[in-house]
């Protein structure tokens, strides 16, 4: 239980530093797309290393290419659908209050 605490807390630190990086982009001028993209490149080491550990991403990599469509779908959904609304919201406020608000 202590383990995936950490594991929660860690995510939650994570999820929440997004919202200070969305707002220095935005106010920098960058698109919230670029943010959406920059996420899930971010993501991709971190999910590594919790997966390293015994090998636990041996069969995800094998899963993954035996049918990669239903993952690139579904992918596409998880960012498309949860994340980028939650960055273009972002655009139009507050950054913490989008955070709190959702």
């Amino acid at each position: 239980m202590k383990k995936a605490f950490l594991i929660g807390v860690a995510a939650s630190f994570f999820f929440a530093f997004t919202f200070v990086l969305n707002r220095s982009m935005n106010l920098a001028g960058s698109s919230p797309l670029w943010s959406a993209a920059l996420r899930y490149l971010l993501l991709t080491p971190i999910l590594f290393v919790v997966l390293a550990p015994g090998g636990r991403y041996k069969p995800v990599l094998r899963q993954v290419a035996a049918a990669p469509g239903p993952w690139l779908l579904w992918s596409t959904v998880g960012f498309g659908l949860f994340y980028l609304p939650l960055t273009l919201a972002s655009s139009f406020g507050a950054s913490w209050f989008v955070a709190a608000c959702w």
